[in-house]
């Protein structure tokens, strides 16, 4: 991560590179059915995140993370598979996965443009692994599926001592639907998700994907994916300090922030050597009620090249070039076990994140 826009050389706000060792997103797995008879199977999955580069569940920027550590800290469900569908109870995606054309960040390199997956910097994506999560699956009906999610987010139970008069409201809800369609070389999906705050805040995030891909060749793909996130009643605002020091209000507490960006990613294989590249733009934050933080200056735009030497079916070695350019608000970073490491301070506004990246990968 490289110094930031007007930064003084060797002040607090000069952020320098740095090495670092670092696990991208290994896990390990169970899957498993049960034949009830009928057509009705038993289906479960626990997946776990393991950080082969330190052995905990700890980030590199020293966060820790909810994805790494232990049993169910990725996806893990339980539930019935039949004629009828598919349904599922536990830790589930919603809305987050874009499907098979978009494989970089989640199988195929270390990490990607950020946005690739929903997050766009100062605006927070609906959900992503969702707890506690009722999941349904249609069947496939000539090549179109359509996915529905609920999760209450009310089993946390706040303590006597945490609040005064009566207790809080336990009416927060995430609502997630996704429909995919595929057809020879050809793939589209829609994802639409909602996560509303509990209490009367009226806080809300939503947010829709479109996006489509067209695998041209064996071993080759094309896919193009749009984003648009509203976060409704932010809480507390967004302040941040400039590179001068000076705190800036970029948005108010109560604001209806909203955003949308686009990214295409494009890989092709040429034998035992695969080529990959992405590129993509985030347009103009609305709705601060500040004097600054919106417009032109809250824009994004970032890219990826790599490429992979296959040395067998399971196992690649590959080298990546991370870029992702900021303007004056706006804060995207690398997120992913804390890549870069801004994330989480008052000082990377407009910051211009870079990673390059040398590593391995083998699947089992």
């Amino acid at each position: 991560q490289w110094e930031g826009k007007g930064a003084t050389g060797g002040s607090g706000f000069d952020y320098k590179s740095r090495p670092r060792v670092l696990d991208g997103s290994s896990r390990l797995g169970v899957r498993g059915s049960e034949d009830l008879g009928g057509g009705l199977k038993f289906i479960f999955l626990m997946e776990a995140g393991v950080a082969v580069d330190s052995g905990s569940n700890i980030n590199q920027n020293g966060t820790a993370s909810s994805s790494i550590g232990f049993w169910g800290s990725r996806v893990a469900f339980g539930g019935f598979d039949g004629s009828f569908g598919r349904l599922t109870l536990g830790k589930q995606n919603v809305w987050w996965t874009n499907g098979p054309w978009a494989q970089h960040g989640a199988n195929f390199v270390d990490t990607e443009v950020p946005w690739n997956t929903g997050g766009m910097g100062r605006l927070g994506a609906p959900t992503t692994r969702t707890p506690n999560t009722v999941q349904y699956v249609t069947p496939n009906l000539g090549g179109f599926t359509l996915k529905a999610s609920y999760s209450p987010q009310s089993e946390a139970v706040t303590s006597a001592a945490t609040f005064s008069g009566s207790p809080p409201d336990t009416n927060g809800r995430i609502f997630g639907l996704t429909g995919s369609f595929r057809t020879g070389p050809f793939y589209g999906q829609v994802d639409w998700a909602s996560n509303k705050a509990a209490g009367s805040s009226g806080r809300e995030n939503t947010g829709l994907k479109i996006g489509g891909g067209w695998a041209y060749a064996p071993g080759a793909n094309i896919g193009v994916v749009w984003v648009s996130l509203q976060n409704k009643k932010i809480a507390g605002g967004q302040v941040f300090i400039d590179s001068t020091g000076a705190a800036m209000t970029i948005a108010n507490a109560g604001d209806d922030l909203k955003e949308s960006g686009w990214i295409i990613n494009w890989d092709h294989t040429f034998g035992n050597i695969q080529l990959l590249a992405e590129y993509g733009q985030l347009g103009n934050i609305t709705g601060c009620t500040s004097t600054i933080g919106c417009g032109n200056d809250s824009k994004a735009d970032g890219y990826m090249l790599g490429i992979r030497y296959l040395m067998s079916k399971r196992t690649a070695v590959y080298a990546t070039y991370n870029s992702v350019t900021n303007k004056q608000y706006q804060r995207v970073d690398y997120f992913g076990g804390g890549h870069a490491g801004s994330i989480g301070s008052n000082i990377d506004v407009g910051i211009d994140p870079k990673i390059i990246a040398v590593g391995m990968i083998h699947n089992f």
